[in-house]
C-alpha cells in the first residue's frame, strides 16, 4: 500500500509539473516566427492588436515580471510606470477586490482598467528574437485623465529575456486647461531598429511639440544607441 500510495504522489507531482509548465518556455529559438522585415509599428499596428487580443493571450504580473529584466528598477523609471499601474490593477484581480474598488474606493485621477497581452514571438537572427506585447491602461473618466495603449518589445538573447523597449506607444492625459500627447513608432529591420518617438503638450494658449528619430543596433540582446535625428 504505501508503494502505491508512493506512486499516486509520483504521478500528481509529475502531472502537477507538466501543468504548470510556465508559458514562457515559448522563448526558446525553435517557437520564434519568422518574419519578412522590415516591420512597421505604428498607430495602425497598435490600433489592431488591442482591438483582436484574446482573453487565452492575457499576461498576469508574474509574467510580465519575467518579460521586463530589471523590473524593480524599470518601475522607478518615468517612461514606464505604467509597470506600476498594471501591477496595482493585477493585485486587485488576484485578491479578489477589484469590484469592491469600482464600487467604493476609486476617484479622479487613480487607475480604472489595465490589462497586458502576447501578441507574437518573432526570429530576428539564430541567438536573438523578440517577442512582442500589448499593455495598456485607462483612469478614472474624469480631470486629471490619462490613458496608455504601449506595444513592448522583449528582446530574447540565448533563450533567456535580456532587455526591454517600448516600441509603440499612444499616451495622452490632461488636467484642463493643460493636455499632453505622447506618440512612439518603430520600425524593425533584423538587428536595425529605428524608433521614432514626438511629445506634444499645451493648454489654451497653445500647444508645443518636439520629435526625434533613434537609431539603434541590436546586439546580444540589448538595442545600442547608433544616431539621433530631429
Amino acid at each position: 500500500m504505501k508503494n502505491f500510495s508512493f506512486v499516486i504522489l509520483f504521478f500528481a507531482f509529475v502531472n502537477s509539473s507538466i501543468a504548470q509548465e510556465p508559458w514562457f518556455a515559448k522563448f526558446e529559438g525553435n517557437n520564434a516566427q519568422k518574419v519578412d522585415f522590415p516591420i512597421l509599428i505604428d498607430s495602425s499596428y497598435i490600433d489592431i492588436a488591442f482591438k483582436t487580443w484574446s482573453e487565452d493571450r492575457t499576461l498576469r504580473i508574474d509574467d510580465v515580471k519575467i518579460l521586463c529584466p530589471g523590473y524593480d528598477t524599470l518601475t522607478n523609471n518615468h517612461d514606464f510606470f505604467m509597470l506600476n499601474r498594471f501591477e496595482f490593477i493585477d493585485s486587485l484581480i488576484s485578491n479578489s477586490i477589484y469590484e469592491n474598488y469600482l464600487d467604493n474606493e476609486i476617484h479622479e485621477g487613480m487607475v480604472r482598467v489595465s490589462e497586458a497581452f502576447e501578441i507574437k514571438h518573432i526570429k530576428i537572427n539564430n541567438n536573438t528574437s523578440l517577442f512582442l506585447w500589448g499593455l495598456y491602461y485607462e483612469s478614472y473618466e474624469a480631470c486629471p485623465y490619462s490613458s496608455g495603449y504601449y506595444i513592448l518589445g522583449t528582446f530574447i538573447h540565448d533563450n533567456k529575456p535580456s532587455s526591454i523597449a517600448i516600441l509603440g506607444k499612444d499616451y495622452g492625459g490632461g488636467d484642463a486647461p493643460h493636455f499632453a500627447d505622447e506618440r512612439a513608432e518603430s520600425m524593425i529591420n533584423g538587428s536595425a531598429i529605428e524608433i521614432f518617438y514626438k511629445e506634444t503638450q499645451g493648454d489654451d494658449e497653445g500647444e508645443k511639440s518636439k520629435s526625434q528619430t533613434i537609431e539603434y543596433l541590436l546586439i546580444e540582446g540589448h538595442l545600442i544607441k547608433k544616431a539621433i535625428r530631429r
